[in-house]
């Protein structure tokens, strides 16, 4: 499939098989991720099955937050 390329041979033995390394870095950092994804997956469930609604004196807050910021956060009841 690979015919012989010199030039890229000698590249290979002068600064070392640099696709290869980063193809090993960027495996490292998906592993990582995907670990990362798990435990926050894991992390947001137990949060939202534990977590309390918010006090009114705290809803109001926020409303009036978004309000202000013009985002608008739906309503609660």
């Amino acid at each position: 499939m690979w015919q012989e390329l010199p030039v890229y041979d000698r590249l290979v033995a002068e600064r070392g098989d640099i696709p290869t390394q980063v193809r090993t870095e960027a495996e490292k950092v998906l592993q990582n991720l995907e670990e990362v994804m798990r435990s926050t997956t894991r992390a947001t469930g137990e949060a939202a099955r534990s977590a309390k609604p918010l006090s009114p004196s705290h809803q109001v807050g926020l409303d009036s937050w978004a309000t202000a910021s013009g985002r608008e956060l739906g309503n609660h009841a």
